[in-house]
């Protein structure tokens, strides 16, 4: 999962909102502050090719059990957030979210709100999107025209797929299987050519 950058305050402010506190709260807060790190290129640690030693204010350690965990509680409110006809859903890191609308102005007003929403609330939680991970996709039937829907993140328009992956699925616009199937058949013949 690499490092995830949650800020020490702010975690150990919502921990303590959902309950952690008293020699708990003392224990998170002593694990993951007065930590200090340097960058050493290729495992070369004299001080002559090392950066300097840097607190570090926000992160978990590589590798570390606490951090899926202490994300997901970090982020445990970000659905409250949203229209309460829309869905937000959670996997790890991962957010989707449902929009349902049959007309497309209400559709592409909708859509704008929420990410406005969610650009307040990353901004006050000290998070970042990125943009470069972030797709969304209109569900239609095949004779469909898709329009002049443009969906906006602070200025940045998000990109328009016209299939994505979902929790190991493939899932186009028309909510066929064929990109999966091919997709799960290409591996299982790649597989099969190797034995």
């Amino acid at each position: 999962m690499g490092e995830l950058f949650l800020p020490y305050p702010v975690l150990l402010e919502t921990l303590e909102f959902y309950g952690v506190e008293g020699k708990l709260k003392t224990l998170i807060e002593s694990y993951l502050t007065g930590r200090y790190h340097r960058v050493a290129p290729d495992n070369i640690t004299n001080n002559n090719n090392s950066s300097k030693w840097e607190l570090l204010k926000c992160g978990m350690p590589q590798g570390s059990i606490l951090g899926p965990s202490f994300f997901l509680i970090y982020i445990n409110d970000l659905p409250t957030i949203v229209n309460t006809d829309n869905n937000m859903l959670l996997f790890a890191d991962d957010t989707s979210i449902i929009i349902i609308d049959t007309n497309r102005r209400d559709y592409n007003v909708n859509a704008n709100q929420t990410f406005q929403d969610i650009n307040i609330w990353l901004k006050v939680n000290l998070l970042t999107l990125n943009l470069n991970k972030t797709q969304y996709l209109e569900f239609r039937t095949k004779n469909f025209y898709n329009g002049n829907t443009q969906i906006k993140y602070d200025q940045e328009c998000i990109t328009s797929a016209s299939e994505i992956k979902f929790l190991g699925l493939t899932v186009d616009d028309t909510l066929s299987w064929k990109q999966h199937i091919e997709q799960v058949l290409d591996k299982k013949c790649a597989l099969h050519a190797m034995h």
